[in-house]
């Protein structure tokens, strides 16, 4: 029976192909919420050629508040902060499990 490598193994061996497949997958993620962002632009502007068209205004404004709550949620989602990480620092004098293998990497 073939035994499956776990993907840390495969990542040290090629680390561009690895960083280029998580460049990918972010750009991949960016692209679906612009493509929602669009659509629901999309849809806004026909309900607003409605609106101006059909003279059914409150009828369109009770439509139009749903694509309006998921570009909020849309945009919500573009913007990422990333906090500062709590905790401690490690020393190789603190973990002596950790400086073992510091040292044997070093060392080559």
């Amino acid at each position: 029976m073939e035994s499956i490598e776990p993907p840390e193994a495969e990542a040290a061996a090629f680390p561009a192909v690895d960083r280029l497949r998580l460049v990918l997958l972010g750009l991949l993620g960016y692209g679906v919420l612009a493509g929602v962002l669009v659509l629901v632009v999309v849809v806004l502007a026909v309900l607003g050629l409605a609106l101006a068209n059909l003279h059914a205004g409150w009828l369109v404004f009770k439509i139009a508040w749903l694509p309006l709550v998921v570009a909020g949620v849309v945009l919500r989602a573009l913007w990422v902060s990333i906090p500062e990480p709590q905790g401690w620092s490690s020393t190789p004098s603190g973990s002596p499990p950790c400086s073992t293998r510091w040292t044997r990497s070093a060392s080559g």
